[in-house]
């Protein structure tokens, strides 16, 4: 009865909404096995809303990861994350949360003193917006 007589407008208005993405500082190439190899990106994406607080969105993730100064073939690879696996790679700390999306990328580098750039689109299951972003990832 409380939530019929406020309205599902009134509800969803309320609601804080995506208003923004980060990639963060701390993305970028790891070696996981320590044998001297990066092989594992770790992109650290952050859904910030319109009070400038991260929160926990909803939609799905298009992860691109691009070799811009390859004279062909720049997009080295591309993922696509549900929302169903998006919500189990949320993550926090004590000063922030974020999603931690990882990717193998063994077989695609050659050389890990490139500079790269990975490309992010989230889109939002509540509003249907799409955010983008990119970032740089330094060797």
């Amino acid at each position: 009865e409380t939530l019929t007589s406020i309205g599902p407008e009134v509800r969803l208005e309320v609601l804080g909404r995506l208003a923004s993405i980060e990639i963060s500082g701390r993305s970028g190439l790891y070696d996981k096995d320590k044998d001297g190899t990066k092989e594992t990106l770790v992109v650290y994406l952050r859904t910030i809303d319109d009070a400038g607080d991260a929160i926990k969105a909803v939609g799905s993730v298009e992860v691109q990861l691009w070799d811009l100064e390859a004279e062909n073939d720049a997009r080295l690879a591309q993922w696509q994350i549900k929302h169903e696996e998006l919500k189990r790679r949320w993550s926090s700390t004590v000063m922030t949360s974020y999603y931690r999306l990882t990717f193998d990328v063994s077989k695609l580098l050659a050389d890990n003193e490139k500079e790269l750039t990975v490309k992010v689109t989230f889109t939002d299951y509540i509003t249907g917006n799409i955010l983008r972003k990119q970032k740089v990832i330094k060797p």
